[in-house]
């Protein structure tokens, strides 16, 4: 029931977003869906992504559709001042505890050409109430010369048992609206590999593909 709730409020916020009268630059959509074609096939998806503004806050919402029907989404939300202030996160999947968390994030003022963000998260709730869950997390981009550019993600969970979570690192050329990548896969390590090992992320390599509505 969770999952499905989560499900239609990330897909619904965008449409809100547009219908609910706001200043112009409050109501621009954007919009990019890839395809992510890894090295272990079984871990190929699809993932639809939509950037937004609603109420003053912007907003971000993707979700992961998997060939084995499994899923995974997430919608973020923040509101910066000078670079800093309060964000919150929404996290749904078929594979993974449904919950809300909560906590900071900061975003320098950089040339336009490049990007850097940082977010820390302690608070997290989930199905079962208060969650033991501290999430660091990271992101970035840097457009280059000849429509190449480079973008990286990652987060990590501090709380318990510290271990990596999930991110990326892109490397890609533009085509107009179309992008073609390289992209190496961060995962988690599977806990039997050793504690030592779990803030070490496993790498997959991956192909993709996306385009930018």
């Amino acid at each position: 029931m969770l999952a499905a709730l989560g499900i239609v409020t990330a897909l619904a916020v965008p449409a809100l977003a547009q219908e609910k009268p706001q200043p112009a630059e409050d109501r621009k959509i954007e919009m990019t869906a890839e395809a992510v074609v890894s090295e272990n096939r079984r871990e190929s998806f699809v993932r639809p992504n939509i950037f937004y503004k609603i109420g003053g806050l912007d907003a971000y919402t993707f979700f992961e559709f998997y060939g084995n029907e499994e899923y995974f989404g997430k919608t973020m939300v923040s509101r910066t001042w000078k670079g800093v202030g309060p964000t919150g996160e929404l996290v749904v999947g078929s594979d993974t505890r449904n919950r809300i968390g909560a906590g900071i994030k900061y975003s320098p003022e950089l040339p336009e050409y490049v990007s850097l963000s940082a977010k820390f998260l302690p608070v997290w709730l989930d199905t079962d109430g208060r969650e033991n869950r501290m999430m660091l997390g990271y992101s970035g981009s840097l457009k280059l010369p000849w429509n190449f550019d480079v973008s990286t993600f990652g987060e990590m969970n501090l709380g318990g048992d510290a271990e990596w979570g999930y991110g990326e690192i892109s490397a890609g050329r533009n085509f107009g609206n179309l992008r073609i990548a390289y992209n190496t896969l961060l995962k988690n390590v599977d806990v039997n590999q050793g504690e030592r090992k779990r803030l070490m992320p496993r790498v997959e390599h991956a192909f993709c593909a996306s385009y930018k509505f």
